[in-house]
């Protein structure tokens, strides 16, 4: 029997499930360990749980059949008068754990550490800060059922190679606001490949930012036609994602002449057709000539349909 949405389905209800009471002893330990430290450096903190890990949301998700590929991590907001006093934080960090470090990135303090298998992100902010990832997790409210949509959404597009971050792939936050709009996985499917191509902000951070306008034109390609994929009827994926390893096409190509702008939208317009999935799209200049580099993936690709429209040639 082809494996199918219901295997996907069995999948989140089998180890996913498991892990809910691990994750609230966790949450619960992390907690303990927050407040100790707190009370030992007498620095006043709130304590914020703002990710896939928070009560109010519990979409974190593995994949059962590669625990390490997405590991599930705790996302934690400490807001203190001392967000930006280096000495008191890293006193209160030593009474966390002691294989953490203070790291400074985009003017804000955070640290991070791994422990029983998890992984912790901290970020310190001002008492005052009301961020997007604060006001998210506080004022979403997800149910079981809800969350079991986003957690199948979320594997299907581990296995696809469109999870991620930004360039990466979309973020997990967009997906969990994707199902909770559309109102299962299905229907997201089907309305995915619009919301990448449109201006409208689907997310509910309260200032409407847009998470799928950060993608590449590369991953807009990917995610459209997976999408397209699956909404035809097309194999669902059953192994971990494996980064393009397999079953992968190189494309070289020199054009003298060619405007760089479309060759570019050539290629992707006849990609976006064909059904393949696109790993990299690149375009060199070179003096009065144009060098391009493409690697795609799928059974659809036709090698010489491309090389009659485009004039490329292989390697």
């Amino acid at each position: 029997m082809p494996y199918s949405l219901d295997h996907l389905r069995k999948e989140i209800l089998g180890e996913n499930a498991i892990l809910v009471p691990q994750i609230s002893k966790s949450s619960e330990k992390l907690f303990s360990s927050l407040e100790k430290a707190e009370s030992k450096t007498k620095i006043n903190s709130e304590f914020h749980l703002t990710g896939s890990t928070n009560q109010r949301r519990n979409t974190f998700i593995i994949d059962p059949k590669n625990r390490d590929f997405f590991p599930i991590d705790y996302d934690v907001i400490i807001k203190t008068p001392f967000y930006d006093d280096e000495n008191k934080l890293n006193d209160f960090l030593k009474n966390v754990s002691p294989d953490i470090s203070l790291k400074r990135n985009y003017g804000k303090y955070n640290a991070c550490y791994s422990e029983c298998g998890f992984q912790y992100e901290i970020k310190f902010e001002d008492l005052s800060s009301q961020s997007d990832p604060l006001v998210y997790s506080s004022n979403v409210s997800i149910d079981r059922e809800q969350a079991i949509e986003i957690q199948m959404l979320k594997l299907l597009s581990m296995r696809a190679g469109i999870y991620g971050g930004f360039q990466n792939g979309i973020k997990g936050v967009a997906l969990e606001q994707l199902v909770l709009r559309e109102g299962n996985l299905k229907e997201s499917l089907v309305a995915l490949p619009n919301y990448i191509s449109s201006s409208d902000a689907i997310v509910c951070h309260p200032n409407g930012k847009n998470l799928l306008q950060s993608l590449s034109l590369d991953m807009k390609l990917r995610v459209s036609s997976f999408c397209n994929h699956i909404n035809g009827g097309g194999e669902i994926p059953v192994v971990p994602f494996s980064g393009f390893r397999d079953n992968k096409k190189s494309i070289f190509s020199t054009i003298e002449g060619s405007s760089p702008r479309k060759m570019y939208t050539n290629v992707l317009k006849y990609l976006s057709k064909s059904g393949c999935l696109l790993e990299n799209l690149s375009i060199i200049p070179e003096k009065n000539r144009y060098h391009i580099f493409l690697k795609v993936q799928g059974e659809e690709f036709q090698k010489n349909n491309l090389n009659k429209r485009l004039g490329l040639s292989y390697f």
